[in-house]
């Protein structure tokens, strides 16, 4: 696997960030830290470029390879700011908490999946307006709610939990004591 075409000097140059204490901005302990997030980022970049560039990434055409250092190095700052983007629309008061936000909503809801989609496309077929996300709570079959409910909560549940999971809730009689919990 051919390694990173860009360089830290590139990313930092284009993004600006010559400045001595811009770590700083990404509430980074020192400069060093900076350096190994820039880092981090070029890695990611050089990998989403490899797995979509193919024979043409890091080909040995001068031409080309300029061309996809210059891509690595934009796409390096695009994720590297995501981070400031984030504590930007998250703000001082956590709007997301305590006011309605749309903009923190669009962000989860529409940038976010769309960033993590740019990332794995070349391996995933998401048909569109579905859902391409695994649901949280896939491990059993489906619950019968037309049952009378005349069942504690306690009752309710381990029936519940009998039907999604297909194995019977046993009780055990805990004490403390004697006196039976």
């Amino acid at each position: 696997m051919p390694g990173p075409l860009t360089t830290e000097a590139r990313v930092r140059e284009l993004g600006g960030l010559d400045d001595s204490a811009v770590y700083q901005e990404f509430r980074l302990a020192n400069d060093a830290a900076l350096s190994a997030r820039i880092a981090t980022e070029i890695s990611v970049a050089s990998a989403w470029l490899q797995s979509r560039g193919g024979k043409d990434y890091a080909s040995g055409d001068l031409v080309k390879d300029t061309l996809f250092a210059e891509a690595e190095s934009y796409l390096c700052l695009q994720n590297l700011y995501e981070s400031l983007k984030m504590r930007k629309i998250r703000g001082t008061n956590f709007p997301y908490v305590t006011e309605d936000s749309t903009r923190f909503e669009a962000l989860i809801d529409v940038e976010m999946p769309e960033h993590i989609k740019k990332f794995i496309d070349a391996y995933l077929t998401v048909e569109e307006g579905k859902p391409w996300a695994a649901p949280a709570m896939v491990i059993g079959q489906v619950i019968d709610r037309t049952k009378p409910g005349n069942l504690s909560a306690r009752q309710q549940l381990d029936v519940d939990i009998d039907e999604a999971t297909g194995l019977p809730v046993i009780i055990f009689p805990l004490t403390t004591q004697g006196s039976n919990l």
